[in-house]
C-alpha cells in the first residue's frame, strides 16, 4: 500500500471512528461519561495487548481506570434511553428499579 493509500485509509477509519463515538455519546446525559465512552473506544481499537481498564485507560492518558471502570458499571445507568431498544434493554439490565 502506498503511503497515499494509507493516509487515505487512515483518515477514513478515523472519521469513522468519531462518528461512531458520537452517535454512542448520545446515549449519556453526562458529558464526563460521554467523553468516557469515547475514549474507552477509542482504546479498545487501539494496539494494547491487554486490553484491561488499567491499559485502556494509559493508552487513553488517564492516571487510573477508575473513569473507564465507573462508566462499565455505575455509568451504565446513566444511559438515555432515546427510544431505542438496546438502550431500553441495557438500561433495564444494569439498573433494576429499587
Amino acid at each position: 500500500m502506498r503511503a497515499e493509500q494509507f493516509e487515505k485509509k487512515e483518515r477514513q477509519l478515523r472519521a469513522a471512528l468519531q462518528e461512531t463515538a458520537a452517535r454512542l455519546g448520545r446515549h449519556f446525559a453526562n458529558p464526563s461519561a460521554r467523553a468516557s465512552a469515547g475514549a474507552y473506544l477509542q482504546s479498545l481499537l487501539s494496539t494494547a495487548e491487554r486490553k484491561n481498564s488499567w491499559q485502556l485507560a494509559e493508552v487513553a492518558g488517564l492516571e487510573t481506570p477508575y473513569r473507564f471502570q465507573h462508566l462499565l458499571g455505575r455509568g451504565a445507568c446513566a444511559l438515555r434511553a432515546g427510544g431505542e431498544s438496546r438502550a431500553r434493554w441495557w438500561q433495564q439490565a444494569r439498573c433494576p428499579r429499587r
